[in-house]
């Protein structure tokens, strides 16, 4: 919070229990769960009490909103620190009719303020040297044109898509009129660097809708490179129609074939109501109040191309009946003032989300106010929403504002099994992971080096556990609800291997192997991943892969004697093994010595050629694959055949640095992920 404590106001809880429930018809659950409102606070005094507000717009982390002093114009924001109040220094007078003829978008820090003067011009204000310095005023269409945009605009909205900014109003449309109120929907676009730049651009003027009787009310919202727009239509009441422009073309936008109706709502009079649209993550929300001295909330969801309306509030008092659409990472939602009619004198600023199908709705702020001064501006925010609106009560307009946070949602975890010991490297994606404390594998179980990477990655070690379990994420807006994405399966290899830990990228072939009964434990219930394998050992794990049989000439070690635990491995694999001679005559083997990396790629290319399963390179194929190796000269000249073609073959390969390290020694993890492949690609299915 930026701001001091309320003076003077009566504040009701936040996250009071749910005072609303209202079934949204067919609609899927959206997002996480309802959000954790802060307290409000006091962030500015305004100077002079605001007719009208504009939603507010969150832009890299600042906020901005535009409100209406009389017949000049005022930027609210707190860009560059504390929240303040800039003149706008826009000249032309709005006339006699007051109310909220502009509309504010956000760019790179450049606010843009649509409007019309008196004349009915559609005109375009911006900063862009910052709101502290003169603002540039441009038209977008002059006012009093005989046919076509200009002639009676009104009700102006903006976004901006594609690079560009998108100015949308409604007009009267004589041209097309079947009846004297008669309105169209125009949308002029011009590229915000032809803006910014100073001059006056060309705008590219289309015509979005249909000839639509009676208020038009435009909405409009960015939907990655899309325009949503939404609008009245069918007179006073009846429908609010949908449609989708993509920038381009010679007027600026193609717009979809027809619109589609997004809500239908009761036909009580809609001539003062105004409507909001957010779009984001191919989910579309559109809300307004209509009436005329009884105001109901609507709202209107579209997700998968399936719209879906619902009514929040009925029989509302008169006063503030616009409410504000906002759509953030624990779904859609609606802020909007509560007035009773049998309590005119208290209001409630109230903020409804999409949850589980329902929209759920939760107090945010209540006192005894002024109601035309609430204009409570939602905006999504990357952990959850901003809310801000005004209060007059006192006499001095102060403006309010709350912040949000969403339960995380978790939509992904990779790998999504690992060994029972833990250990396992995993990255869990989704949303609102901004300040997480914790990550639970099931109950009581945590993760290990959590790291936050970005508001939708998190990666992570594995803690020890059994079974399939749900990974949930804690953040100061709470924990994620255990859904299907979140499941991550713990394995036991055969053998029940309980040392894995960490070795979740060997577990499943030393798991295999175990089973085949190719790989043993070390003792019971321990594999020693981190062990080195000695010739013996090795020895075994090719007779076991290839089913080698006693040679018909078999060599005696002085070192393996018959009682020795691998003689027979020992004899079956020796025509592929260097050994030595001893003084006095005979042949040592060395049982315990170390395998390194030059003897496994050796022993397994000296097999496969004798099988006839591969062919030893040349000297110079050999030469031109060990060329890229870094210390290809500390490998003998007899055996850079054999480890050339164990490169070429796939078998081994370099490190990173270029090296091959022949000397290097591999784990017993290491050789039971070589021991599966080598099963994989070159032992026949009957393992000879």
């Amino acid at each position: 919070m930026r701001s001091s404590s309320i003076v003077g106001r009566v504040v009701a809880p936040v996250a009071m229990a749910l005072l609303l429930q209202v079934q949204a018809p067919g609609a899927a659950a959206a997002g996480g769960g309802a959000p954790r409102w802060s307290a409000p606070a006091h962030v500015l005094t305004l100077k002079g009490t605001p007719l009208t507000m504009s939603p507010l717009v969150v832009d890299g982390g600042a906020d901005y909103m535009v409100a209406q002093f009389g017949n000049v114009y005022a930027l609210v924001t707190n860009a560059g620190g504390g929240w303040r109040q800039y003149p706008s220094t826009i000249a032309d007078a709005v006339g006699t009719n007051s109310e909220g003829y502009y509309w504010l978008a956000v760019s790179g820090a450049v606010a843009y303020i649509a409007y019309v003067n008196a004349a009915g011009a559609v005109k375009v204000a911006y900063d862009a040297r910052g709101p502290a310095h003169a603002w540039t005023d441009v038209t977008v269409v002059a006012g009093g044109a005989q046919c076509g945009p200009g002639q009676e605009a009104k009700d102006p909205v903006a976004a901006v898509v594609g690079g560009a900014l998108a100015v949308a109003w409604d007009d009267n449309a004589p041209c097309h009129a079947t009846t004297r109120e008669s309105n169209d929907v125009y949308v002029a676009t011009a590229p915000l660097n032809a803006l910014t730049a100073g001059g006056s651009p060309t705008w590219k003027i289309s015509r979005a809708s249909l000839t639509a009787v009676g208020g038009v009310m435009p909405a409009v919202a960015a939907d990655g490179t899309s325009l949503d727009l939404t609008y009245q239509s069918g007179g006073d009441g009846g429908a609010i129609e949908f449609i989708k422009g993509t920038p381009g073309g010679p007027d600026g936008f193609t717009w979809s074939a027809s619109p589609r109706v997004a809500a239908t709502v009761s036909n009580q009079g809609m001539d003062r109501s105004k409507m909001t649209l957010a779009a984001a993550r191919g989910t579309d929300v559109t809300a307004l109040g209509a009436g005329g001295n009884v105001v109901d909330t609507w709202v209107a969801t579209n997700a998968s191309g399936s719209w879906n309306a619902a009514n929040l509030y009925k029989n509302n008092a008169t006063g503030n009946e616009r409410p504000t659409a906002a759509v953030g990472v624990c779904g859609p939602a609606v802020a909007y003032t509560q007035i009773p009619q049998q309590n005119a004198t208290q209001a409630h600023v109230m903020v409804a989300t999409l949850v589980g199908g329902r929209w759920r709705a939760q107090s945010v702020g209540a006192a005894e106010q002024s109601l035309n001064s609430m204009w409570p501006g939602l905006a999504a925010t990357p952990n959850g929403f901003e809310l801000v609106w005004v209060d007059d009560d006192s006499g001095s307009p102060v403006l309010y504002e709350s912040r949000a946070l969403c339960p995380p949602v978790v939509t992904g975890v990779s790998p999504a099994t690992g060994p029972a010991a833990g250990g396992t490297a995993i990255t869990v994606t989704g949303r609102a992971f901004s300040g997480a404390s914790a990550v639970d594998f099931g109950s009581g179980r945590a993760a290990s080096r959590v790291r936050v990477v970005s508001p939708t990655r998190i990666t992570l070690i594995s803690p020890a556990g059994t079974g399939t379990v749900n990974v949930t994420v804690t953040t100061p807006g709470g924990t994620s609800a255990s859904v299907g994405a979140d499941h991550f399966t713990y394995v036991t290899p055969a053998g029940g291997f309980k040392d894995l830990g960490g070795y979740s990228w060997a577990a499943p072939a030393i798991g295999t192997l175990a089973k085949q009964g190719v790989v043993k434990g070390t003792r019971s219930g321990a594999f020693d991943p981190q062990g080195s394998v000695t010739r013996a050992q090795f020895a075994a794990l090719m007779q076991r892969v290839f089913k080698l049989g006693a040679p018909a000439k078999p060599v005696t070690f002085t070192d393996v004697p018959r009682s020795f635990w691998g003689y027979a491995a020992v004899e079956a694999a020796s025509p592929y093994f260097d050994y030595f001679q001893v003084p006095g005559g005979g042949y040592a083997f060395h049982p315990n010595t170390p395998f390194d990396r030059l003897d496994v790629a050796t022993v397994i290319v000296r097999l496969l050629a004798a099988s006839g399963k591969l062919s030893v390179l040349g000297t110079s194929e050999a030469q031109a694959v060990l060329s890229k190796l870094t210390d290809a000269s500390s490998i003998a000249p007899s055996l850079r055949g054999y480890v050339a073609t164990a490169i070429k073959a796939g078998i081994m390969s370099g490190f990173p640095d270029g090296s091959f390290q022949p000397q290097r020694l591999l784990n017993r993890a290491q050789v039971a992920v070589v021991m599966l492949r080598l099963e994989n690609r070159f032992a026949t299915a009957n393992g000879s």
